[in-house]
């Protein structure tokens, strides 16, 4: 989160997508081997601790993606081969990793396998990639117009807020309610909690840092182009 941002300004557009490429690439491998040696010093984790799951150098390929699709939104052919490829693609890596999942049972999040670590999460990188650059460029189509309601845009906001806080809130709840509370009834307050400090945080403390370097920028502009 801090050095990239380094990188962009130092670095040409073919480097950085050679360089957002091949942090994608990179990554199953990385997962696969950390994966072994994980196992054999510390055992196979079935649990939701996973080093592999929580980890940021394990994961970075998602970064990454996100990072080369804003790259290659710049760039006119790329743009138009996105625009082609993209709903292709999202709907085989979404259908391959279901596949996989309903066919292999090594290959779910908590078997903590190789398969899984290696490949299971460069699939979804993959899917979410292509979604991500289908909804962008065709903002006309039935899905994008569809998470274009006011509910879907308000959850997306709030969103990386949700991310934060549903862990503490997770853990808060579970001392703050009665242990025979039913599961359904737990997850209903823990989701309401979650989104409600979601919610304040954005209106609260994002939106107004959002709309502050929104100003900062209008005025650089304004004093360069003066």
């Amino acid at each position: 989160y801090f050095a990239w941002p380094f990188v962009v300004k130092k670095l040409q557009w073919g480097t950085l997508v050679k360089v957002s490429l091949g942090v994608v690439l990179i990554s199953p491998l990385l997962r696969g081997i950390a994966t072994l040696v994980f196992h054999r010093y510390w055992g196979v984790n079935h649990d939701w601790n996973s080093p592999i799951f929580l980890l940021t150098p394990f994961r970075l390929d998602g970064l990454a993606a996100g990072a080369l699709l804003s790259l290659l939104l710049e760039h006119h052919r790329m743009t138009s081969a996105l625009k082609h490829w993209s709903g292709p693609i999202c709907v085989s890596a979404f259908g391959i990793f279901f596949a996989l999942e309903l066919w292999m049972p090594e290959f779910r999040r908590t078997a903590d396998s190789v398969v899984f670590n290696s490949i299971g999460y460069s699939l979804v990188v993959l899917a979410s990639f292509c979604l991500l650059s289908f909804l962008i460029v065709k903002p006309a189509s039935g899905l994008a117009k569809l998470l274009s309601l006011a509910p879907f845009v308000f959850i997306g906001a709030i969103s990386y807020g949700c991310y934060l806080y549903q862990a503490p809130v997770k853990i808060l709840m579970h001392y703050l309610l009665p242990s025979s509370i039913p599961s359904a009834l737990f997850l209903m307050i823990d989701a309401i909690v979650t989104v409600a400090l979601a919610s304040i945080s954005f209106y609260v403390m994002e939106k107004p840092i959002i709309a502050w370097r929104s100003e900062e920028h209008t005025s650089e502009l304004q004093s360069h182009h003066d």
